[in-house]
């Protein structure tokens, strides 16, 4: 375990020579906490002459890498959350990936983007996933488009097509049935928010439930229900892109209240 203070560094370890390294060379560190989750990760590109000879001219040489890419884009009242993948399927590095959102093709760069990382490098079977956030209205009227480059990379514009497709609903049922509450369950195939709508009578929905966090499994507890009654319900999910979907109606029937036992002395 290695503790660090703030605003200070500690000496942890020397790295091992390595024979046989290549003029130009590269070294990635990652450091993970004792649950194995990633805190940061670092990439190098060093010399084998040292600090004050090095020289990357071979950085000219590297072989040309072509990504896979996926994306998805969330609209939010005009705002806009790009997710991407990307993967090096390559057998070589592909160094100094800069992701960017442009209107159109071949088109300015839409600023301000924020993201979540960029100017950065992958190893062969590296994947990546990044985040970035932008204003519709700073599109000027353009259709949004994601540019990936780099030194070495091939460079590919993706049109972001807005998610106009509302979630899948399955698997809908009503457990842990009591005299006075029950649990409602269903699963959506992307996350989602969790709503339930029920009441009395069939089609006429008086109360609901709500759980705003974003989930593929869904779980909504109802309580101060009446005892031995019928219950009409439907769930509503809808995704970070505003798109919803409800189910078709469903019943239960709440337990009827156990009578007390009465104990008879003879």
């Amino acid at each position: 375990a290695i503790d660090v203070g703030p605003d200070s560094s500690n000496f942890v370890f020397t790295i091992p020579s390595i024979d046989g390294l290549t003029p130009v060379y590269f070294l990635k560190l990652e450091l993970k906490n004792s649950l194995g989750e990633l805190v940061s990760s670092n990439f190098y590109w060093l010399s084998t002459r040292g600090d004050t000879r090095a020289n990357f001219t071979d950085l000219m040489d590297l072989p040309s890498v072509d990504l896979n890419v996926s994306a998805t884009l969330e609209n939010n009242a005009g705002e806009y959350t790009l997710h991407a993948t990307l993967e090096n399927p390559a057998s070589d590095l592909a160094f100094f990936v800069n992701s960017s959102v442009i209107k159109g093709p071949q088109g300015l760069e839409v600023l301000p983007t924020y993201w979540s990382s960029n100017y950065f490098s992958m190893i062969p079977g590296e994947n990546k996933d990044i985040t970035a956030t932008f204003s519709q209205e700073d599109l000027d009227g353009k259709d949004p488009y994601l540019k990936i480059e780099g030194w070495n990379v091939v460079t590919e514009e993706i049109a972001l097509v807005p998610d106009t497709t509302p979630p899948t609903i399955e698997n809908v049922a009503a457990s842990s049935i009591t005299n006075n509450s029950a649990i409602i369950t269903w699963d959506t195939d992307e996350i989602a928010d969790s709503l339930v709508k029920y009441g009395t009578l069939p089609g006429s929905y008086t109360d609901n439930k709500y759980d705003s966090a974003y989930v593929t499994s869904h779980s909504i507890g109802l309580t101060d229900l009446v005892e031995n009654t019928t219950y009409y319900y439907v769930v509503k999910s809808t995704d970070p892109s505003n798109n919803s979907s409800e189910s078709s109606e469903y019943s239960f029937k709440t337990l009827a209240e156990a009578l007390p036992m009465m104990h008879v002395d003879t």
